[in-house]
């Protein structure tokens, strides 16, 4: 805990230092106390429409797996938590390895559309991978399905991100972002809530049997959000 601690200070100070205000040094605007207004704001820009939309199918999977992964390993593969912690220890290697190295190279030769198409595919073929390692009975595969699961995730996120912080300009990125965030919260209550009743219901790999379709659909309304965009140009 204490290592986490100071690993959170030191990207706390680091970004301090490191990255920049997007917003220049102006006088603010009057400041609306209204907490609906951030959320209700991408009603203004048409593409934020299937982008939010996006960015909460893309949610839902993921807090799903959060909530049932350790249960499913050691209910299916009898792990122990020594094991599990080897996952989420190859979940997170894979997680630096991608937005350090990988995603920095290509943001400079590939589109926003391309990047979220790979990280969906990816993410949608963990899913699959789960299913075959679970109820198969395959253990190291599971260290494959997580691997490809972070490497996806690392991918689509920070893509979706960036197509919605170029939906405004300064002066309402912080308001898109919000909207944003917001979807993205209500997919972390509604993915465990269903991914659990689900695992009691339906069996243990249910979740991850429907969940790869939601991040083909995420995909497809990137499309659909691009496509406004170049009729609306």
């Amino acid at each position: 805990v204490w290592a986490a601690a100071v690993l959170f200070l030191l990207n706390f100070a680091w970004s301090l230092r490191a990255v920049p205000a997007s917003v220049p040094p102006e006088p603010a605007p009057p400041i609306v106390l209204n907490p609906f207004s951030g959320l209700l704001g991408w009603r203004d820009v048409p593409r934020m429409q299937p982008l939010l939309l996006a960015s909460f199918l893309s949610m839902v999977p993921f807090a799903a797996l959060q909530a049932t992964l350790s249960v499913l390993a050691k209910q299916c593969l009898q792990w122990t938590p020594r094991d599990v912690s080897a996952l989420f220890l190859v979940i997170g290697l894979t997680g630096v390895f991608t937005q350090g190295f990988i995603l920095r190279r290509w943001l400079r030769d590939w589109p926003e559309r391309r990047l979220v198409w790979t990280g969906s595919l990816l993410m949608l073929t963990s899913f699959v991978l789960v299913v075959v390692a679970t109820e198969g009975l395959i253990s190291p595969l599971l260290y494959l399905a997580m691997a490809c699961f972070s490497l996806g995730q690392g991918l689509q996120g920070p893509a979706i991100t960036a197509l919605v912080s170029g939906c405004g300009g300064p002066e309402t990125q912080g308001r898109l972002q919000g909207a944003n965030q917001s979807v993205q919260a209500l997919g972390r209550v509604i993915g465990p809530l269903a991914a659990g009743y689900d695992y009691y219901h339906f069996g243990p790999t249910s979740s991850y049997r429907y969940g790869w379709v939601l991040f083909l659909a995420a995909a497809l309304c990137t499309d659909l959000a691009l496509r406004r965009e170049l009729k609306k140009s």
